[in-house]
């Protein structure tokens, strides 16, 4: 192992010298292909096989990086291919919320020496919708590098597209276009509708995709084993979808790895740096895939229940001097057993919804109430079932959002 550090330190230290001398005289073909060879050697390890050449990598790709100025920020995987750390978001519905994500995130570290901070957002028996509302509701002043959306479960086919789009086209901005890895649920047993609809949104914007349809069908066990009730993965389920998330960021940042060395080997044949442009990350976001189906999320609006006058135990009301023109929604807990909750606009029935929560705990749920825009004035009145339903009114939402003259 000794001998294996002090080989590495060795090529390391002479690839530094020799692209450190390129700024200061003109090379020959044969040195430059000779210095080509040993960088091409340090590199070409699998990088999350030997942490001992991880580590010499990292520090050589940081001196490369004194020499070869880069202009911009690095992705995830980029930061991870030189040892940075990383911030890393799960935005998700149940499934989301396992216990997995965090041995993702417990592996990065041990994987690449890095530090990763993760912060998970995913709600159960959420939809996509609802994690566009988090995402625009969060509010820690982190732009995270790397970010996992996972939904489709709880999602209707119809709407689901231009939801999935809206929540993706707000993580990519809101993050300053961070890497995405979007999940196809194994739950879906197939590739649905909405699954290809994620397929087809991942490819528009240059996302990574983690299978775990094909990674639960090629596991070796039956759907029974992985899964206890039919929907979330259990303990061995998890471990998959873990596994399928890892092999994703790995590649990425082999791929990273070698695109490096590609451009270092450009740079030594040239006798020059290479072009900062060539490895930055471009921030650009492209115009929506369906224009019609995302603008109503470019407006947006939350009415917390702060903003509202609570006139029972059971009741919230609002006062609205000016139309609200907008998409309704509504963000609140489910409470243990049965649920039941009405909206009143100016003291006529607008909207009821009830079903029965059977786990023995809270659950907060943001969902739409309406799917059109529709014009509020007046009074706007939310009535729950009981003072502890009431209690976990936490506002409403405006998409489509336009206040009126």
């Amino acid at each position: 192992m000794i001998v294996l550090l002090l080989a590495i330190v060795v090529v390391a230290g002479a690839a530094w010298v020799g692209l450190h001398l390129i700024s200061h005289e003109k090379r020959q073909n044969s040195d430059l292909e000779a210095l080509q060879n040993q960088v091409g050697s340090l590199l070409s390890d699998s990088p999350d096989s030997k942490p001992e050449i991880l580590s010499a990598r990292q520090s050589f790709l940081r001196e490369i990086d004194s020499i070869f100025v880069s202009e911009g920020g690095l992705n995830a995987y980029q930061k991870l291919a030189c040892g940075e750390d990383i911030r890393f978001l799960i935005v998700g519905d149940s499934i989301g919320a396992l216990e997995w994500t965090n041995d993702v995130a417990s592996w990065i570290q041990d994987n690449y020496l890095v530090r990763c901070e993760i912060k998970n957002i995913s709600l159960g028996s959420n939809t996509s919708y609802s994690g566009y509302v988090s995402e625009k509701l969060l509010d820690d002043g982190i732009a995270y590098d790397l970010v996992l959306v996972c939904y489709g479960q709880n999602d209707a086919p119809l709407g689901f597209a231009a939801d999935y789009e809206a929540l993706i086209r707000e993580v990519l901005t809101k993050n300053d276009m961070p890497c995405v890895i979007s999940v196809l649920e194994s739950s879906q047993r197939e590739y649905t509708e909405k699954m290809q609809d994620i397929g087809k949104i991942a490819d528009y914007y240059g996302l990574q995709i983690a299978d775990t349809i094909e990674a639960f069908e090629n596991s070796g066990y039956s759907y029974e084993v992985l899964s206890s009730d039919g929907v979330h993965p259990n303990g061995i389920g998890q471990s998959i979808y873990a596994q399928t998330v890892k092999e994703v960021i790995r590649n990425c940042v082999t791929e990273e790895f070698e695109r490096k060395s590609r451009l270092i080997s450009k740079a030594l044949q040239q006798g020059s740096p290479y072009a900062p442009e060539d490895y930055c990350v471009s921030h650009t976001l492209p115009e929506p895939m369906d224009r019609e189906g995302v603008a109503p999320f470019e407006h947006f609006r939350y009415v917390p229940s702060a903003d509202f006058q609570r006139i029972s135990d059971t009741e919230w009301v609002i006062h609205f001097d000016h139309p609200q023109n907008g998409i309704l929604g509504i963000n609140r807990s489910r409470c243990p057993g049965e649920n039941l909750f009405e909206i009143y606009r100016n003291d006529e029935l607008y909207y009821f919804e009830e079903d029965y929560l059977s786990i023995g705990y809270y659950l907060m749920k943001i969902s739409k109430v309406s799917e059109t825009a529709e014009t509020f004035t007046g009074d706007l009145r939310v009535k729950f079932l009981q003072k502890d339903h009431a209690d976990h009114f936490f506002g409403i939402i405006f998409t489509d959002y336009e206040e009126a003259d």
